[in-house]
């Protein structure tokens, strides 16, 4: 049976307004057969007035008449308490919408609304990140679904040197969601914890075996793929003189010309007192990889890598380490990158060196010697020296050797 709804026509061309009655309810029929309910109403506001609004209600023949009469009445309420009915029901569909987008998706505006802050490089390791395996569990699940359970999950498999480079981003497109108006709240409540400060070498070692050199080889081959992609970035080359000399990240730096002799074959790093941590001026040899590398950097001034202006030191970045860690991360290293994993390294290994001296591994690793009597002091500091610079080759010839595929001798743990 034809309802009234059904019952009025439709016209030739535009839209037609059908009254069943003085309630204030209305019809409006269109040219083409759609059929909605409406009324008229102004937003209630603090000085009596108020624009007028054209308020659908509903569509015919899907809502009845008494339905529309009851979505009238809470219109109606809503405009006296000075509550847009219009953009109250905008909002709601905006939110049912929103929730349905993926992570993923919330992830990509994210990083596409940073464009104009970010260097191009930054927005791609961005997206290189959202991409990778980590993210896997929540990246294909509608983010107005994903709670703190979810979330604590996906952070007990990331280890604490990755949490900041990881979950740092994560936290920054909920909190995006929520200025979207994606989701009522942020459901991130996980601590990010801090770097740890124990040592982390690249190299495994255990006695009687021989070392494994394969998360180090994964370093150098990150270094060498990210320089292929950014190869103006200075911290490649950085990394490089971390790993050959096992040197405080901070020395390396800033490093200044005037402190390196390149040439013959004794190529040697003069660390002044004023940028030890030990306060004392030491000479530390280089290995001829080392030098080599050191060679090549084009000379922009005083500082070998110098920042902004040309007079001071780098300032540790963000972009280049988050490369590193996920290219280790698609290698199935958790750990992450940190350039005291270099030290950490090269610390580790002189361990498993039968005849490292105290005192050459104390000039080699920035240490402060051990005390000697006036008659030894001479002596002992020309063999560590000595000792230093064969500790150094070797293990430059180490790491080389472990990225040729060549595999390591079976050595002994030294005690002490």
């Amino acid at each position: 049976m034809a309802t009234w709804a059904d019952r009025q026509r439709a016209p030739a061309k535009g839209q037609a307004d059908y009254a069943p009655d003085a309630s204030g309810i209305k019809l409006r029929v269109f040219a083409g057969g759609r059929r909605v309910w409406y009324i008229r109403g102004r937003v209630k506001r603090a000085n009596g007035e108020g624009e007028p609004r054209f308020i659908v209600i509903g569509e015919a023949p899907g809502m009845t008449r008494e339905q529309a009469d009851a979505e009238a009445a809470k219109a109606r309420d809503m405009l006296r308490r000075g509550v847009d009915p219009v953009a109250e029901r905008e909002a709601a569909l905006h939110t049912a919408d929103a929730a349905r987008k993926t992570f993923g998706e919330v992830a990509e505006e994210w990083t596409a609304s940073r464009r104009g802050e970010w260097r191009a490089a930054t927005v791609s390791v961005r997206k290189f990140m959202f991409a990778g395996p980590r993210l896997a569990p929540i990246r294909d699940v509608p983010i107005g679904r994903i709670n703190s359970a979810d979330l604590k999950r996906l952070a007990a498999n990331v280890t604490r040197n990755s949490m900041q480079s990881t979950l740092g981003p994560v936290r920054s497109v909920f909190r995006f969601a929520v200025a979207q108006g994606y989701i009522p709240r942020s459901p991130f409540n996980v601590e990010i914890k801090t770097a740890e400060g124990d040592a982390a070498p690249l190299v495994e070692f255990q006695e009687g075996r021989a070392p494994d050199f394969s998360e180090l080889v994964a370093v150098m081959d990150a270094i060498d793929a990210a320089e292929k992609l950014w190869p103006l970035s200075p911290w490649w080359n950085i990394w490089r003189v971390c790993i050959l000399t096992g040197q405080r990240p901070s020395a390396v730096i800033g490093l200044r010309r005037n402190e390196l002799k390149l040439t013959g074959d004794a190529p040697v790093w003069t660390l002044p007192a004023e940028r030890s941590k030990i306060k004392r001026e030491s000479k530390i040899p280089l290995s001829k990889d080392c030098a080599a590398i050191l060679a090549d950097i084009p000379n922009r001034g005083a500082l070998v890598w110098p920042g902004r202006g040309g007079n001071k030191p780098l300032s540790y970045p963000q972009m280049e380490p988050q490369v590193i860690t996920m290219a280790l991360a698609e290698r199935g290293f958790s750990k992450g990158w940190t350039a005291g994993r270099a030290r950490d390294s090269v610390a580790s290994w002189l361990e498993f060196q039968s005849d490292a001296t105290e005192r050459a591994m104390a000039l080699l690793l920035g240490h402060k010697p051990p005390m000697d009597n006036v008659r030894r002091k001479h002596y002992s500091k020309v063999g560590a020296e000595h000792q230093a610079r064969v500790l150094i080759e070797r293990w430059a010839a180490a790491v080389r050797d472990a990225r040729a595929g060549k595999r390591a001798k079976v050595v002994n743990l030294h005690l002490k």
